[in-house]
């Protein structure tokens, strides 16, 4: 065996030095955890980075869901918001949106305490009646003629009609009584039922012969008077039906008193509250008289349980007018309304004013 030297034992102990430095240097690169603290912790913050971003993007999934959700809740909200907001609109617009009277004129009255619930206009103003005249010509007539007394029409009776009357249908020569006659004058607002009991009750004040137009100036005379007398002390009447005139006036306050004067006469009340009936004329003609205040029509949409009158009117001077009374746990309530624009704005006024106020 070959014997070692020293500088032989001495190169071979660099070699192996030099071969075991080698190694580990290979190791450290095929095997970093051999390396120490440093690679290690990178090595592992690697996963931890990638964790970090799936994380990160798990959050903001999380926070993309989020905002989706908040975006839902937000439409959600804000959805609910706007209905609430459109309701809160649309009961503010209810609200805003206060039902205003038409008619240029109007009034609420309780008589049993007297008390003037509502009123639009000067109550002392003069202002045009149209047909409502016809509620104290109906009274005074029935103040000369008793409800049995027979009237024959006349054609120079109905001559003096205005063109374009609104009329019961009478006839030349047709026959009825003073209570046919109010009735015919109340219920389909007969204009030629009105000039008839006129004449009639003005020849029974002034004299049998007067002639139909110096009886109608005598009745209505008569009209005036009782109208002073009775407190209608802002009214003066100048044709029987109410068509228009420049000296043919009322007032609110009158109308009132009118009003309350026609519920204390049974005659009157009877047809001012009647909606319908079949007549037939102590002449044998038969008619079929219809009230044209819709408050009474049962098909009516403006029908209304206890109204019970009083009287329409419509001329191009006063507009379209009512008259109304209830009754309501044993009380009247009086509704009118005058100067309206429409038919319909004068139910709609009244039942509004009734239902607010009466």
């Amino acid at each position: 065996m070959k014997k070692w030297t020293f500088s032989g034992i001495l190169a071979l102990i660099l070699l192996l030095g030099s071969l075991v430095l080698l190694g580990c240097f290979f190791a450290a690169e095929l095997f970093p955890s051999f390396a120490g603290g440093t690679e290690p912790t990178q090595t592992i913050s690697t996963p931890t980075k990638d964790t970090t971003i799936e994380d990160s993007s798990s959050t903001q999934t999380t926070e993309d869901t989020t905002t989706q959700d908040t975006a839902t809740e937000n439409t959600t909200t804000e959805d609910t918001t706007t209905e609430d907001t459109a309701t809160e609109d649309t009961s503010s617009g209810n609200e805003v949106a206060v039902y205003t009277v038409a008619a240029t004129h109007a009034f609420v009255y309780e008589p049993a305490s007297g008390t003037l619930l509502y009123s639009k206009g000067d109550m002392d103003q003069r202002i045009a009646p149209a047909s409502v005249t016809k509620l104290l010509t109906a009274y005074v007539g029935l103040q000369h003629l008793s409800c049995d007394t027979v009237l024959t029409v006349d054609a120079n009776t109905l001559a003096l009609l205005s063109p374009y009357s609104s009329v019961a249908g009478l006839l030349d020569g047709y026959q009825l009584t003073t209570e046919m006659c109010v009735q015919t004058m109340m219920m389909p607002s007969g204009n030629d039922a009105a000039h008839v009991l006129a004449v009639a009750a003005g020849r029974a004040i002034g004299g049998a012969d007067l002639s139909p137009q110096a009886a109608l100036d005598t009745f209505m005379n008569e009209v005036n008077q009782v109208a002073a007398s009775i407190g209608m002390t802002n009214t003066h009447f100048v044709t029987p039906d109410g068509m228009d005139s420049s000296n043919h006036y009322t007032s609110l306050k009158d109308l009132v008193t009118l009003a309350q004067l026609v519920l204390q006469n049974d005659t009157l009340m009877k047809y001012a509250r009647m909606y319908h009936q079949n007549l037939t004329l102590t002449s044998g003609q038969s008619l079929s008289v219809k009230n044209t205040n819709l408050l009474l029509d049962p098909t009516s949409k403006y029908y209304t349980s206890g109204a019970c009158g009083l009287k329409t009117g419509t001329t191009s001077k006063a507009g379209a007018c009512l008259l109304s009374a209830f009754q309501k746990d044993g009380k009247y309530v009086i509704v009118g309304v005058f100067g309206c624009p429409t038919d319909s704005t004068r139910y709609e006024d009244t039942l509004y004013l009734y239902k607010t106020y009466g």
